[in-house]
């Protein structure tokens, strides 16, 4: 199998569109702190694993709470970087979960909208997004 190398922004309009495999992990920046312009030695990165099939199933169900989706979203991340407290002007260490994902009361730390953020990125890299975008949902 030959090696094909992308450049990041090809990369990002190609996921969701193409196959990721389901044993990868793949980083998200959220855009937000781009778009702020905030520094980069100040931006998290989150690293996310695609969805199971059972979650996948669970994310569709159109009466899902808000609650269920943060722990869909706690369950996709195994990871991250450069997470600060910024109270404590501290690195916050990632702790995983023994049922997946990341620590239950760190997760409480990340705000809604960063947990949105790592939710999307796995539906994307799961596969799910793309077909809303191209109108076959």
């Amino acid at each position: 199998m030959s090696k094909i190398v992308f450049d990041e922004a090809t990369r990002a309009k190609l996921a969701g569109l193409l196959p990721f495999s389901p044993d990868a992990t793949d980083k998200l920046k959220p855009k937000i702190f781009d778009e702020m312009g905030i520094p980069e030695e100040y931006q998290p990165t989150f690293k996310i694993r695609t969805m199971t099939n059972a979650e996948i199933e669970k994310g569709r169900d159109a009466n899902i709470s808000t609650d269920d989706l943060f722990e869909l979203a706690r369950k996709v991340v195994v990871g991250w970087e450069n997470l600060i407290d910024l109270a404590k002007s501290e690195l916050i260490d990632f702790v995983p979960a023994t049922d997946k994902g990341c620590d239950k009361a760190l997760w409480k730390l990340v705000p809604d909208g960063g947990k949105l953020a790592c939710l999307r990125h796995a539906q994307k890299i799961s596969g799910l997004s793309s077909w809303d975008r191209l109108g076959l949902a």
